[in-house]
């Protein structure tokens, strides 16, 4: 899991950047096996459980990656360098202080600069979680604090 993770991260080359699979990961795995046994009627996870576990959670997981999703430390680099772009384009369009329509910032960094729309929506994100951009209006308007 992590080599597939790894080369789709580097785009066929090879980059030497260790993919952590956490304990909450593999508890996920464990869990699923369960789930399955008891949908089998059967007192114990066996082998096949397991099996399928694994096949389901890997599924899962690398559709989620190629999808740009973060998932405990398994983020994209060209995600995440497209996100540090996105956020330099909107602390240059938006001075401190300033409101803007969400859909309007979207729609101009989408169509306008050419950012794919998961990097824009990841990107206000997490300039709100950092408290840099705050939602106004009932989530319509994004206003810079800084």
């Amino acid at each position: 899991m992590r080599s597939q993770v790894q080369r789709m991260a580097a785009g066929g080359e090879k980059s030497g950047v260790a993919i952590p699979i956490t304990v909450r990961q593999l508890e996920a795995i464990v869990r699923i096996a369960e789930s399955l046994a008891k949908m089998t009627l059967s007192p114990r996870a066996t082998v096949e459980h397991v099996d399928e576990a694994v096949r389901l959670f890997r599924v899962s997981t690398m559709q989620a990656v190629q999808a740009g999703h973060s998932l405990e430390g398994m983020t994209r680099p060209d995600l995440l360098q497209s996100v540090e772009r996105v956020e330099k384009a909107i602390r240059t369009r938006l001075p401190v202080g300033s409101l803007v329509s969400y859909r309007q910032l979207v729609d101009e960094l989408v169509d306008g600069k050419g950012f794919p729309e998961h990097a824009v929506l990841r990107a206000i994100d997490m300039l709100c979680q950092q408290e840099r951009l705050m939602w106004r209006n009932q989530r319509r308007s994004l206003l810079r604090q800084s």
